[in-house]
């Protein structure tokens, strides 16, 4: 269906460019990164596809880690001294166990790790 849409076919250097600027605006569009994937490994072959999928993922979660980073800090600020101590003892006590338990619930992965990311880790602490 998608292929009879599609004629005359991208060349492979351009399908290879669909495929990370697809899967590096997953962090802000719901995009099916599997089917995009393994299109991409169906188009271009296992090894150039799977390089181009990890590529766009990759900038994907590099932009949202900034984002968290930013974006947390920011959101951290406006609370009150209170509230940001207790969050932060609330991170202090579950860390990064925080951000791995919360991805199974989508809807606060985001929300959460932009919080969690506002804080220091704590091998930046010792820092």
């Amino acid at each position: 269906m998608v292929a009879r849409a599609i004629d005359p076919r991208p060349t492979p250097l351009v399908m290879a460019a669909m495929e990370v600027a697809v899967l590096a605006v997953d962090l802000l569009l719901p995009v099916p990164s599997s089917m995009v994937a393994t299109l991409g490994g169906a188009e271009l072959g296992v090894v150039t596809g799977t390089a181009c999928a990890w590529l766009g993922l990759t900038i994907s979660a590099v932009a949202g880690w900034w984002l968290g980073r930013r974006a947390g800090g920011l959101a951290l600020e406006r609370l009150d001294p209170a509230e940001r101590a207790a969050l932060q003892r609330h991170e202090q006590r579950i860390g990064p166990l925080g951000i791995a338990r919360s991805h199974w619930y989508g809807v606060l992965w985001v929300p959460l790790g932009s919080l969690l990311n506002g804080f220091p880790w704590p091998w930046q602490r010792r820092w």
